[in-house]
Order: structure tokens, then C-alpha cells, then sequence
């Protein structure tokens, strides 16, 4: 499965996630790089630790042996304290742990107790002591249940001279940390631009597209495609839109063409209507111009005219009940009916008018199947109207 794939509400919520989870693992990793590296270098901490407290100088070894044998008398380390004070060893300061009576580490073999003697010849008391003076250090210190006591003796005199490091290594190791610094946040902006893009690109982008769309759909632009840009909630918005799209323009089409058609009814109702009214005016005008200058002619005139006048009252209320069926206000059921009346009806009436103007009508009735049959709509006003249509 792509990314693309997920929905907007995934997609948010892992965006959401690496955007915290990258700066906690920068975090962890860069803790966890400085201190596994101090733990690791075995001997050379002490000189890790003076880089990190340069104004110790070199009693930083020193100090980290006594923490050690601190730790090791209170029995929060198990581990031999051989590698945490050679450094003071090296410096001429012996070492003793007595724990529970039992001797758990000695500088010199057999002497951790002549050591403990010691302490308490050159300092005074029975607590813990402390004592660094010119002449040399003295550490004692006694765990609280009286048990455990852990000594450390040396002529080594007091004095923060220069460290194993030279000066400058402070100022250098404070630029390498303020480079490790900037490099995380570069790499946390990086990573905040690539997922601002594609969210970009992903989201936004196909919200503008969409926008674009409505606004063309506003704008009566049925014609141009909504493009879908995957699966997501924004990919099935999109395919809405394009489905709005198609039955708009369906629609609009239908509209156009079912206009056209009244635009051309129309015009065939107003020929219609025309050539009665031309028959009219032509009977009327030879009545009053005395060309039927007989009883009979006229009467024949008027009868003319009746009849026109009874067709063009014919199709007049077509017409209205063709309006009515178009606004829907009246109901109606179609019908199968019989073509041959039809056909009757109309040969009958158009008979005279075909011959005068040299026309032949034939009717032929007795359809069989599957020719033309005629529907007819009647509907409760008392009218009806035919249409012809192929089965």
C-alpha cells in the first residue's frame, strides 16, 4: 500500500508522529552516543570527564576514583573498581574496600586493613573524612549500617594544575556541541520541509483542484473534467464533483434539446395556426369582394370557414393541453390504440384538400405485426392527442 493510498486522517496522523518521534530519536541518539562513549573507553574516562569539567584540571581522576569507591562501599556497584582507580593508583594513592567484613578490593594484597588503620591515625574521628591538603589526600568513608568502609591514602598533594587536555579543548568541545546541535536541527527542518511538501502536495493541491472546479461549475463550465488524484476522502470528493459535472452537463444538453424542440413546435404551431387563418381570410374576402355572388357560394363560403375555424379551435385547446401535460397539471395513462381510425379520420378530412392540389390518398387498413401502431394520450378534460411511434 502507497502513501497516497492512506486517508487524510492517516496521513495527518503520521505526519503528526514523525514530526515528534524525529526530534526524540535525535535526542535519544545523541544522548545515548555520548553516554555509551564515556562508558565504553574503560580508563580514559577520567579524561572524558576532565573535558567535560576542564576547571578540575587533573584531580578529575581523582575525584572519579573516590565516587566510585563511594558507590562500590554503599553497594551500588558490584563491579571490581580495579579499572575506575588505576588512575589514582598510578598516582601513588592506595585503595581498600572492606564489605561486611570481607575484603572486596586492596591496592596491595594483605594490607586493605593496616590501610584502614592508617586512615584513622592521620584523620582523627570515627565518621566519614574527606582530608586534601599539601601533604597528601585522606578518604574515609563508612556506609550507614557500619559494615562496609572504603579507604583511600596517597601523598599526593592538592593542586589543579594543568590537565591532560590543553586549555582550548573546552572551547572546542562546546563548537563540536553546538555542531551536533545545529546539525539536528537542520536535519528536523529537512525532514519538516519534505512532509510540509508532500502534505502539499498530497492535500492541498487537490483541495485547490477541487476549489478550481466548483468554480468553473459555478461559472456554467460543464465541460471540463474534475481530475481525481487517488482513493482517499479527496480522490472520492473529486469523482463526486466529476459525477456532478457529467449530470450537469447531461442535463444542460437535455435542456438545450428539449428547448431546441420548443422552439420548433413553436414554429410548426404558428404555421399551423397561419394557414387556417390564410383559408379564412381568403373565404371572407371573396364574400365581401362578391365573388360568391350566389345564396349558394356564399353558404358554401361559410361553411368553409366554419370548418376552418372549428380546426384552428381543435388545435388551439392541442395546444393547451400540451402546455398543461409540459407543466405536468394533468394527469394521464398512455394507451395501445388501433392506427387504422386514425389514419380514417385524417384521410377523410384532408381528402378534399389532396385533390385539389393534385395529391393522392390511400388508405390501407389491417396492419400486421410489428409495423407502426398508434399511441393515444386522453386525459380527463376531454381531449386527446396522437403520436406516432415504432414498436
Amino acid at each position: 500500500m502507497k502513501l497516497r493510498d492512506l486517508s487524510v486522517r492517516h496521513r495527518l496522523t503520521l505526519n503528526n508522529a514523525i514530526m515528534v518521534f524525529v526530534p526524540v530519536l535525535l535526542l535519544i541518539i545523541i544522548g545515548s552516543t555520548v553516554f555509551y562513549g564515556l562508558r565504553a573507553t574503560g580508563n580514559f574516562r577520567e579524561r572524558e570527564i576532565e573535558l567535560l569539567w576542564p576547571e578540575a584540571g587533573n584531580s578529575a581522576p581523582v575525584l572519579m576514583g573516590l565516587s566510585h569507591i563511594f558507590t562500590n562501599v554503599d553497594g551500588g556497584e558490584r563491579e571490581s573498581l580495579g579499572r575506575h582507580v588505576a588512575s589514582m593508583e598510578a598516582a601513588g594513592i592506595e585503595v581498600a574496600v572492606v564489605r561486611d567484613g570481607e575484603v572486596v578490593y586492596e591496592t596491595v594484597p594483605g594490607q586493605a586493613h593496616s590501610l584502614i588503620a592508617a586512615s584513622y591515625e592521620l584523620a582523627s574521628g570515627d565518621g566519614n573524612v574527606m582530608h586534601w591538603d599539601d601533604a597528601g589526600l585522606v578518604y574515609r568513608y563508612i556506609s550507614k549500617d557500619k559494615k562496609s568502609i572504603g579507604v583511600a591514602i596517597g601523598p599526593v598533594p592538592f593542586l589543579i594544575g594543568r590537565g591532560y587536555f590543553p586549555p582550548h579543548m573546552g572551547l572546542v568541545w562546546s563548537l563540536i556541541a553546538i555542531g551536533v546541535f545545529l546539525l539536528a536541527a537542520a536535519v528536523i527542518v529537512f525532514i519538516g520541509f519534505l512532509l510540509v511538501r508532500r502534505m502539499t502536495r498530497d492535500i492541498v493541491a487537490p483541495l485547490e483542484d477541487l476549489q478550481q472546479a466548483s468554480r468553473r461549475i459555478a461559472n456554467g463550465d460543464y465541460d471540463t473534467p474534475v481530475a481525481s488524484h487517488g482513493t482517499d476522502e479527496l480522490g472520492e470528493t473529486a469523482a463526486v464533483f466529476e459525477e456532478m459535472r457529467r449530470q450537469l452537463q447531461a442535463g444542460r444538453k437535455m435542456r438545450d434539446a428539449y428547448e431546441k424542440n420548443r422552439q420548433e413546435l413553436f414554429v410548426g404551431i404558428a404555421h399551423d395556426l397561419a394557414t387556417p387563418l390564410t383559408k379564412i381570410q381568403g373565404y371572407t374576402g371573396g364574400i365581401l369582394d362578391g365573388i360568391a355572388n350566389t345564396p349558394e357560394k356564399q353558404k358554401k363560403y361559410l361553411e368553409l370557414v366554419y370548418h376552418t375555424s372549428q380546426s384552428m379551435e381543435q388545435m388551439v385547446h392541442e395546444l393547451f393541453l400540451l402546455s398543461k401535460l409540459d407543466l405536468g397539471k394533468v394527469n394521464f395513462q398512455w394507451e395501445n390504440a388501433s392506427l387504422a381510425p386514425f389514419c380514417s379520420s385524417t384521410w377523410t378530412c384532408r381528402r378534399r384538400l389532396s385533390r385539389r392540389r393534385a395529391f393522392l390518398c390511400a388508405l390501407r387498413t389491417g396492419c400486421q405485426a410489428n409495423r407502426p401502431s398508434c399511441w393515444t394520450a386522453s386525459s380527463s378534460s376531454g381531449y386527446s392527442t396522437t403520436s406516432l411511434a415504432m414498436r
